[in-house]
């Protein structure tokens, strides 16, 4: 069983809709998925390509596959429900319009793309880098990555390695305090400002890699505890 904090309530209606609760379905079909349709258009999809998307997202995670299995199962409630669902509706349009591009080429012609298609990934295939991934962590993690890599880069050494006590190692203020030979009311402020900095950073990364995505900082979290540790380079 997984552990569905920190989003109980999303978790457990994704669960109901696995069990095939038609209530539940409805529900989230009508809530979630006009607020998917939604993200889709403002990340520059047109209106047949969202509802498309949409739809056949219902026909692929709620329909029992040859085995029995429900792709919605793959939800675990480590992110927001609608941040997941978003995700994954963002890579199928990204794979619609690579195959489109594909077939295109196969043919000898440019694709004919209308201009939802053209805002998708206004840097064609540089926008959308890794290829042949599963839609829950497929181009808009990797752009994540880039993302953060490129604000880390960026981040004053000073910063860099207090962050990494504070939360990669889990120091405790007071050690880190002491490390520096500072208070810990100082190392709190200095940690607080990094912290905004590199939210900052990251957030414009992530608007010039892709100008079309629309992705805040709380759904920028949530889906990096949502990711496996493969997705963000870190392997055991």
């Amino acid at each position: 069983m997984h552990d569905p904090a920190p989003h109980c309530a999303d978790f457990h209606l994704a669960q109901k809709c696995v069990e095939g609760d038609c209530a539940s379905i409805v529900l989230l079909q009508k809530e979630f998925g006009e607020a998917t349709y939604a993200f889709l258009r403002r990340s520059g999809a047109d209106e047949a390509d969202a509802r498309e998307v949409v739809d056949g997202l219902w026909a692929e995670y709620l329909v029992p596959d040859a085995n029995g299995r429900v792709r919605m199962n793959r939800y675990t409630g480590q992110s927001r429900l609608q941040t997941w669902l978003n995700t994954v509706a963002f890579n199928r349009l990204v794979g619609r319009t690579r195959e489109r591009q594909r077939r295109a080429k196969l043919h000898g012609r440019m694709p004919e793309t209308s201009e939802g298609e053209e805002h998708a990934h206004p840097r064609g295939e540089a926008a959308a880098a890794a290829a042949a991934v599963s839609y829950e962590q497929g181009p808009l993690l990797d752009l994540m990555r880039l993302a953060i890599e490129r604000a880390f880069k960026d981040c004053r050494d000073e910063d860099f390695v207090m962050l990494q006590l504070a939360h990669s190692d889990q120091l405790k203020l007071s050690e880190i305090a002491r490390m520096f030979g500072r208070s810990q009311a100082t190392i709190c402020r200095q940690l607080d400002r990094a912290s905004k900095s590199l939210s900052k950073a990251t957030m414009a990364n992530v608007h010039e890699l892709d100008p079309w995505i629309q992705l805040g900082w709380d759904d920028f979290m949530d889906l990096c505890r949502s990711a496996s540790p493969e997705c963000f380079g870190v392997v055991d």
